[in-house]
């Protein structure tokens, strides 16, 4: 507390409003959004004034100098609170997070900022702290763990009937006042004296080199893997795959940075080659990754979380570069220059959320002046006839702006006199325009995590069928997908007719003999999905009906539903309930 007042302090404010937060009635929380901006600048807050006390200490400012900056450093502060809006967005959440992750970084290179040695000591100074982190989540941990079975027992011993809340605010207050206090206590003083530490922990050593190494090479072997079926098969990449590129490579570049000062160790040659031959091998995977990110922003355009992909896709490429043709480089450069990219990806006409936000209003008026919504850069209401890919375009694109900035953003095309400030998706699209909103699930819409989603169709219950031109009438109870292809027999009095849903294919294949006649599902499909999206409900019969004949017979299916996954944009069927007509053609 002597060290760190400052950050204590905005530790215990931010710690204090979400007690407060959480003590309401949750269904009073929405309406108290300036206990999340307290929250969100005190968190911001303790990573500012720790980086500020280290940078003051190792430059030898005297206490006036480093008050002064210290009240700098609060009034920052106060004018990030009172520029966050009264109703917070998405991306005040998301400047929020990148700007704690640029003062985290700042943590880490505070104290040798203008300083052209200190090598070491920037080693074992970040050392420290990495250790720290983990001592001191293990000590919040138990105290938190223990005091929860303290008043559990108190609760059901004496029948106490203690609110649950008290659990969450109770991590609350360990994780943001005890483990903020506890890990403070840890940060190393004297910081210019650790250049002549040569000190290393053994058991640091033993954990990266056979643990972190181990993983590290079987994720890239995975990821090579993955890359060779991408080539052999020639399909475009999932959305997953940025997600493991970056964890494996940000968790390679730890284990770098890990043993680092063993580098020149005779005894430990192998490391200089498992650096050498990491940031060579990542190379590939960047260029993969950024194969996978340009083609979403090709069809969809910039969103904040595709901007952070392309964020670390510059940014890996870059280190790569660099420590694959110069291997000495400093590794002061590494959050350095992640901390200047963040700088650039939170402020300014280049930052996430302005770029994100002109890709996606550029994209809505494409859609809009095309329907005729837009014309004269004026918003026009009435109904309009227009297919499904263009609503579900236009609702996804609304959403997604509701949700990061509101729709206050659209204000730009709105006549005289209108605001659209307190409008959301729904009454923006259906009341406003008169668009029907297609929301995520109809719109068979994918985040950038999902691999598949469902779609399903059902038809309208008829009472009556006409049976006229046809021999024989079959009750499809269920045909399911199965491993190997699934096969039902049909006997009938002329003959035996198998049904065969085989299992690489979105057809039913039906044999009489030596005659095979195929219904094949992938046309309806993809016209149902561009008429219907994923989900279609109360369909009329023709749309589900399938008739089709050769010499021997005549087969009409209609279904009552069929439903399946898309897996890649390619549909798998999986299940299928209908009725099948039969007719044997040559009888009497």
């Amino acid at each position: 507390m002597n060290r760190f007042p400052a950050a204590m302090v905005t530790s215990m404010a931010g710690t204090l409003a979400m007690v407060l937060w959480v003590n309401m009635e949750r269904a009073h929380r929405h309406d108290v959004d300036p206990l999340w901006k307290i929250t969100l600048a005190a968190t911001l807050g303790i990573t500012l004034f720790l980086s500020l006390k280290v940078f003051c200490e190792v430059k030898g400012y005297d206490a006036k100098k480093s008050r002064w900056l210290h009240i700098v450093a609060f009034a920052v502060l106060a004018l990030y609170f009172v520029t966050l809006l009264d109703k917070l967005k998405g991306a005040d959440f998301y400047r929020f997070y990148l700007i704690n992750a640029d003062l985290h970084l700042l943590v880490a290179i505070a104290p040798f900022l203008f300083e052209r040695n200190l090598l070491n000591a920037f080693w074992q100074y970040n050392k420290t702290l990495f250790i720290r982190i983990g001592v001191s989540a293990i000590y919040s941990s138990t105290i938190y763990i223990g005091l929860v079975i303290a008043i559990v027992c108190l609760d059901k011993l004496f029948n106490l009937r203690i609110d649950e809340k008290i659990y969450f605010q109770l991590w609350l207050m360990v994780m943001g006042v005890f483990n903020t206090w506890f890990f403070l206590g840890g940060v190393p003083k004297n910081i210019r004296t650790l250049e002549t530490d040569e000190s290393y922990p053994k058991g640091l050593r033993i954990f990266t080199q056979f643990v972190l190494v181990p993983l590290v090479v079987l994720y890239y072997a995975i990821l090579y893997l993955y890359m060779a079926k991408i080539i052999f098969t020639w399909n475009l990449p999932v959305g997953w795959l940025s997600s493991f590129i970056i964890g494996a490579s940000l968790l390679g570049i730890l284990t770098l940075l890990l043993i680092y000062p063993l580098r020149n160790r005779s005894e430990f040659g192998w490391i200089k080659t498992y650096a050498r031959y990491f940031y060579m091998a990542l190379l590939p995977l960047v260029v993969l990754m950024a194969v996978a990110i340009f083609r979403r922003i090709f069809d969809y355009g910039i969103t904040i979380e595709r901007y952070f992909v392309l964020l670390f896709t510059v940014w890996l490429f870059y280190i790569s570069i660099k420590f694959t043709v110069r291997p000495e480089t400093s590794i002061r450069i590494i959050p350095t220059s992640m901390c200047l990219l963040i700088v650039m990806a939170t402020f300014g006409p280049l930052s996430a959320v302005s770029v994100s936000s002109k890709s996606q209003l550029g994209r809505l008026e494409y859609y809009l002046e095309k329907t005729g919504y837009l014309q004269n850069k004026t918003l026009i209401k009435g109904k309009r006839k227009m297919v499904f890919k263009d609503s579900a375009e236009i609702s996804s694109i609304v959403e997604y702006l509701h949700n990061m900035h509101g729709l206050e953003i659209l204000n730009r095309w709105a006549k005289k006199g209108e605001d659209f400030k307190y409008l959301n998706q729904f009454s923006f699209c259906q009341d406003y325009l008169g668009i029907d909103f297609i929301g995520r699930y109809q719109r068979g819409e994918r985040d950038n995590q999902t691999m598949q989603y469902y779609f399903g169709y059902n038809a309208q219950q008829a009472v009556l069928r006409d049976l006229r031109g046809f021999d024989y009438l079959y009750d499809l109870q269920g045909i399911y997908r199965m491993a190997g292809g699934l096969k039902k027999t049909v006997a009938t009095p002329d003959g035996n007719l198998e049904i065969f849903f085989p299992d690489g294919k979105n057809a039913l294949e039906f044999r009489k003999g030596q005659n095979v006649l195929v219904i094949d599902f992938d046309p309806a499909l993809a016209r149902l999905r561009e008429t219907k999206g994923s989900n279609g409900y109360s369909l009329t019969s023709d749309e589900l009906t399938f008739d089709q004949d050769n010499e021997d017979f005549r087969i009409k299916l209609v279904l009552s539903a069929i439903s399946g996954n898309y897996q890649n944009e390619i549909p798998k069927v999986e299940t299928i309930y209908g009725q099948l007509y039969v007719k044997f053609k040559g009888k009497e």
